[in-house]
């Protein structure tokens, strides 16, 4: 595989799998059981439209275009504009203006364009819409053909949730712009249903900015068939620009997933969206651009409506949302003087996985040498470790060995165990073995998620006492 088929592969290996983490200081404020947020903000490049990128790109690689084409507030442009120059693509992105979501790099690159079309966000994507025909490009925009594929690509977090939660959540709650997010979860959920891997399917709570929103006008006025908003004077400005969808753009499936699950849609006003993106950051410490906030909105409103289960678990997914967490590799010099303490956390946080004193001293010094040890940073704070061996017969087994991964369990649900994987299969690029305890189930489900297969088993001889 060349560089830019790793590239690609890499990348779609990283998409989802977002954490879980345990919203706790929420739960003590709203008296609720479980709730927990879905953080689409470790993505690749930080939101939820990483899913759908490489779907898309793989599509236009099929079609024989070269140039993709989507009217965009700049999420998925980033996701597209990052991939694109892998598979030898060039971009045209069309924005009502160029906002703060389109990044920096993609302004520069000589294989992006980036046109103003002032307006609104339908107003840019029927401009691109007309180019893409004219030109004979790959048209990225919302219609039936890509919302399917939208659904398709947001359909295995279904999936990736009630693994995390052992069963179904109660209710997701999320923000609503185009819709695909809540039609592909919807769809994902329905699947599991459908195949008896689930009893239910949660309720789903949606939310938008209020009154630039035809899937939650048309749920507030009680239609089954997606009526479009009509032309609004004002527009909803940057911030919540990734929430206006006037005229519905195929969001039927969206407005059927409401009705089906028996969940609700909420319009929220752009300074109640402000506040629960700042009581986010204030209770969670989970940083998020201010329209993904919008799922905790649906959230509150359907708590002050009595609808919340309180002995329930609940999801509220957030499209932007991260935390703070730094993924390091660790020098020697740095950490030789610490090894006593280094061994000491990893031996409490491996608990009944953990191995004698000079064994993890052993693979900590051999990873410092000819490895790589990883840490895990909250702050200041090491919270997490992983330890990759070299091995000394590279040529049978791959190079590198995952000797340890351990974090510190007060801060799970953070993704820490996902994050340490993942920099350690980019620093060996791939070329890594581990072993795991068949009971440790978890682990495994970790494991698999992120690329690596069973090859063989290895038998040890128990002696009998």
């Amino acid at each position: 595989m060349n560089d830019n088929g790793y590239e690609l592969e890499t990348f779609k290996r990283r998409v989802g799998k977002t954490p879980l983490l345990r919203a706790k200081n929420l739960e003590a404020e709203l008296g609720i059981g479980e709730i927990y947020m879905k953080l689409e903000g470790t993505n690749p490049t930080g939101h939820k439209s990483d899913r759908i990128a490489h779907h898309i790109i793989r599509d236009a690689m099929k079609s024989s275009k070269n140039t993709v084409t989507l009217g965009t507030t700049g999420y998925l442009a980033s996701s597209l504009g990052h991939l694109a120059p892998y598979a030898h693509l060039k971009c045209v992105f069309f924005v009502p203006r160029v906002t703060k979501r389109v990044s920096k790099h993609l302004l520069s690159s000589p294989d992006i364009s980036i046109i103003e079309t002032g307006g609104s966000y339908e107003q840019a994507i029927e401009e691109s819409k007309k180019q893409a025909r004219e030109h004979g490009w790959y048209d990225a925009n919302p219609g039936l053909e890509n919302s399917l594929m939208g659904m398709t690509a947001y359909s295995p977090m279904a999936r990736e949730i009630i693994e995390a939660l052992d069963g179904p959540p109660s209710s997701v709650s999320l923000a609503v712009g185009a819709g695909t997010l809540l039609a592909g979860l919807h769809l994902g959920f329905r699947q599991l249903w459908s195949a008896e891997e689930i009893d239910s399917i949660p309720r789903f709570y949606g939310a938008s900015i209020d009154g630039r929103n035809a899937i939650i006008a048309s749920f507030h006025d009680g239609e089954r068939i997606l009526r479009p908003v009509g032309d609004v004077a004002d527009g909803a400005g940057d911030r919540f620009f990734a929430l206006e969808n006037l005229n519905g753009l195929n969001a039927q499936y969206a407005l059927d997933a409401l009705h089906d699950s028996r969940g609700r849609g909420y319009g929220i006003s752009g300074n109640d969206l402000i506040a629960f993106a700042a009581t986010i950051q204030k209770h969670e410490k989970v940083n998020i651009e201010v329209e993904s906030s919008a799922s905790l909105g649906a959230f509150a409103r359907a708590h002050d409506e009595s609808r919340i289960e309180h002995d329930g678990k609940h999801v509220i997914v957030l499209a932007t949302g991260r935390t703070d967490l730094l993924i390091q590799a660790l020098s020697k010099e740095g950490f030789a003087d610490h090894y006593p303490l280094l061994i000491s956390l990893m031996d409490k946080w491996l608990k009944q996985f953990s191995d004698p004193y000079e064994e993890i001293q052993e693979a900590l010094e051999n990873a410092f040498d000819k490895g790589f040890v990883i840490g895990a940073f909250q702050g200041t704070q090491l919270i997490g470790i992983c330890v990759v061996s070299k091995m000394e017969l590279d040529t049978f087994f791959p190079t590198y060995h995952l000797s340890y991964i351990a974090a510190d369990e007060r801060f799970s649900g953070r993704g820490i165990a996902t994050h340490l994987l993942d920099k350690a299969i980019e620093l060996s690029k791939g070329n890594l073995s581990l072993h795991v305890e068949p009971e440790n189930k978890r682990a495994i489900r970790l494991y698999k998620k992120m690329g690596l297969d069973i090859q063989y088993y290895r038998m040890k001889y128990r002696k009998e006492p």
